[in-house]
């Protein structure tokens, strides 16, 4: 009887072959898909791993994976399943699982092998978990022209089923605690674990690219989180990385001092020497002619982009620079260095216009905010700063953080709102203007945090760690409640406290507008904090009736002695004073 054997003398095309990849739509980018192979080439290539392990067909340990690849060899009478040829190599799972199986349902290995192998089948679908901005930002697309004002906006409501009324981060701008990104979405790691040193979403925010210890970049999926694809982008440890403001170009680092440009396919054009030792970061120009790179050789050096020549060279700093940004629209640079200084350079003339003496030790990142007024720097000294460039002092000093600051990056449409990475993994989220720690993640990753980058959209926060992973995080949604994996204000349930202050932690959630339309007229939500911590908290269990009626519909004011105005002033008692009136004549 004919059997089917693992050959690798007869090859079946590769277009062939379905790949069996989650979305088939995507697949590998422009640009970087591989020409046409034969089964024999590519199983030289393919590992024998289980079916619980993780091919080499995806480097992901999450992603779909691509287990083998088999080719249908000639009819040989002389083989059989049971006893197969020294020499063959099973090169799937699936074969093994299969092998010494017999009975009904297998028939012989031949009928299990062609049930597999039959170069038809997909592999089945895995459940992922996503996070689809379309249908908000085209509801807001929508709903807009009816928008005057955050009064006009429909209330959102704690509740699971009005998570279609949730608009996107740019529809918020007059309260900032909408876009704060605390909740866990999923974690991407390579099959390869090295550190990952810097996080870079892709312009139309469709894909992530993380720069690797080893030199690779990893390519995820943006909307599903899974593996794409991974190359070997320089032969030693990604350290910056850049998109220009045209969105055509990447630029990117390393730690021998090796610059490479790629275009948005991937495609590597040119490769420039540009330090002696290991750079630390990059910028781009407003106009994009020119960026700047810093490095542990204590310089920042200028280059013309279109010629990949050194410009200029700009020295002052004693010891290693590790950030350098260009102002958003001024010929004005920053840098900041393990001398705990912070300088300011014409990048034209060279000259160094201006220090800032105001952290203690190493400065780790520094970033301009969109305004082109502020600058935040992320310092050793676990102390997070905003410097107004207009004083030249510091606006605002932050503090939190129980290790170094290791990375720093400002929303992309709320100015007020910056987002910092211990060293301890922890996340941290602040509101310029308001002295307190708006929200944090404790143990949002094992080791070090280096990258954070937002999407394009502001909706996902994207952080890359030592331990690793890649993790992305989002908004909390209305419905949400506090038992979930790394979220915040999880209420610690012990003999002191009782199931209704329990319940009581869980209403109060970060992102969710449970009184938006009270909020306060300057939009720093003070007047929200007021009704959480000091309405909702005074209600006695007695009076959790009238609680939950107002918490259904605060909009309705039926069960109320007298309507509830909107706030016309500053004042945070103004809503206080005027419910709890209300709520006492209720209850004499």
């Amino acid at each position: 009887m004919a059997a089917m054997t693992v050959s690798t003398s007869e090859t079946i095309p590769w277009e062939d072959v379905k790949l069996a990849q989650n979305d088939s739509n995507t697949g590998l980018l422009n640009g970087l898909n591989t020409p046409p192979q034969t089964f024999a080439e590519k199983g030289e290539k393919m590992d024998t791993e289980d079916i619980s392990g993780n091919g080499i067909g995806s480097e992901g340990v999450n992603s779909p994976q691509i287990h083998s690849v088999v080719t249908v060899g000639s009819v040989n009478e002389a083989r059989t399943s049971q006893s197969p040829v020294p020499g063959d190599t099973i090169r799937s799972g699936y074969s093994r699982k299969y092998a010494n199986r017999h009975g009904p349902g297998y028939g012989n290995n031949v009928n299990a092998q062609r049930a597999v192998f039959d170069g038809k089948r997909m592999r089945k679908a895995i459940q992922r978990r996503t996070v689809d901005f379309n249908c908000s930002i085209g509801k807001y697309q929508q709903d807009r022209i009816w928008i005057r004002d955050q009064r006009s906006m429909k209330l959102l409501r704690p509740k699971a089923d009005f998570i279609i009324d949730l608009l996107p981060p740019s529809a918020y701008l007059h309260n900032p605690v909408n876009a704060v990104a605390t909740k866990y979405v999923h974690t991407s790691t390579n099959k390869n674990r090295y550190p990952v040193n810097v996080v870079r979403w892709t312009p139309e925010g469709r894909r992530l690219i993380t720069g690797l210890s080893s030199g690779e970049f990893t390519l995820w999926n943006g909307l599903t989180f899974n593996f794409e694809t991974i190359l070997q982008a320089h032969e030693s440890a990604v350290r910056a990385m850049k998109w220009s403001h045209n969105d055509n170009w990447m630029v990117t680092a390393d730690h021998k001092g090796i610059i490479k440009y790629w275009q948005s396919n991937m495609n590597n054009l040119k490769m420039i020497e540009g330090h002696k030792e290991a750079i630390r970061d990059l910028s781009f120009a407003p106009t994009d002619t020119k960026f700047a790179t810093c490095s542990d050789d204590r310089t920042i050096k200028i280059w013309d982009f279109n010629e990949g020549i050194e410009e200029n060279v700009l020295s002052g700093h004693g010891l290693d620079v590790k950030a350098v940004d260009w102002h958003p629209y001024k010929s004005l640079l920053a840098s900041g260095s393990r001398d705990s200084l912070i300088k300011f350079w014409d990048p034209k003339s060279g000259k160094n216009v201006a220090t800032l003496h105001g952290h203690k030790n190493n400065i780790l990142g520094l970033q301009w905010n969109k305004n082109g007024n502020w600058l935040g720097t992320a310092s050793r000294d676990q102390l997070v700063k905003v410097y107004d460039i207009r004083t030249m002092k510091d606006l605002q000093t932050f503090r939190g953080h129980n290790k170094e600051v290791c990375s720093i990056t400002w929303h992309p449409f709320h100015e007020k709102l910056l987002t910092t990475g211990g060293s301890d993994g922890c996340l941290m989220n602040w509101i310029v203007g308001q002295d307190e720690l708006v929200e944090s993640i404790e143990y949002a990753h094992d080791q070090n945090i280096w990258s954070l980058d937002w999407h394009p959209i502001g909706h996902i926060l994207v952080s890359g760690s030592n331990d690793h992973s890649t993790r992305f995080w989002t908004r909390t949604r209305p419905g949400d409640t506090s038992q979930e994996k790394f979220q915040v204000n999880r209420p610690k349930m012990d003999e002191n406290m009782s199931k209704e202050s329990a319940i009581d932690d869980e209403l109060k959630m970060p992102g969710v507008q449970l009184f938006s339309r009270y909020s306060s007229v300057d939009g720093s939500g003070d007047n929200l904090d007021v009704i959480n911590d000091e309405i909702i908290r005074s209600i006695r269990s007695e009076e959790r009736l009238i609680n939950d009626q107002y918490l259904a519909d605060p909009m309705d004011t039926s069960f109320m002695s007298t309507e509830l105005p909107l706030p016309h002033s500053q004042d945070k008692d103004y809503l206080f004073n005027i419910k709890q009136q209300q709520l006492n004549s209720l209850i004499k």
